[in-house]
């Protein structure tokens, strides 16, 4: 009985290790599945696009209709420089509820200074939800100051603006994520 009970006693780890081995080589095969499986999601959310983006110039009358509605909503972005670097400089309350925000164009020592070509501005709720966006255009020469008026009458529950410079790269205006003011209309407007 003594041999029955060490056979039995090695037999049971054995089965342990195989069993771990089989749950190690299960999990494996269920990541390389997961990973396939979104690989093969991300490949499909980009074909559509794709499709859409070229099957949306069907004739110039169309693209000439789609630049002139273009010219409020600039969607192209860009990491700009410390060339279009802005600051804010004042905040007015207007007597019809819009704001009027003044921005400076900072000169930059240690970067060619580019030139804004307008402003792409946000409205958000007291939450960080986005209510509003629009682009303002017109030029701003390193140096100088602009003023955005912007239409928060229409959003009353808008709370929170900001405004990023626009710049043309290669005859495109693109929004530079990186350089932006915020303004508290509360608390920073007059």
């Amino acid at each position: 009985m003594a041999k029955g009970k060490v056979k039995e006693s090695k037999a049971k780890p054995a089965s342990k290790k195989r069993d771990n081995t089989l749950l190690y080589g299960i999990g494996v095969l269920i990541l390389i599945v997961v990973i396939v499986l979104v690989m093969r999601s991300g490949k499909e959310a980009a074909g559509p696009a794709d499709v859409d983006a070229t099957s949306g110039q069907q004739t110039q009358t169309d693209n000439q209709v789609k630049e002139d509605t273009t010219l409020k909503g600039v969607t192209e972005e860009l990491a700009c420089s410390a060339g279009a670097a802005i600051g804010f400089k004042a905040c007015n309350l207007l007597a019809n509820g819009d704001v009027e925000v003044v921005v400076f164009h900072s000169i930059s020592s240690v970067v060619e200074p580019l030139t804004l070509t307008g402003a792409q501005y946000y409205l958000y709720d007291e939450n960080g939800e986005k209510l509003a966006e629009a682009s303002q255009m017109g030029t701003v020469q390193p140096g100088q100051e602009a003023k955005y008026t912007l239409p928060l009458n229409g959003n009353p529950s808008a709370m929170k603006v900001e405004v990023r410079p626009v710049v043309n790269v290669d005859g495109v205006d693109k929004i530079c994520v990186n350089q932006r003011v915020i303004v508290i209309p509360a608390n920073s407007c007059k």
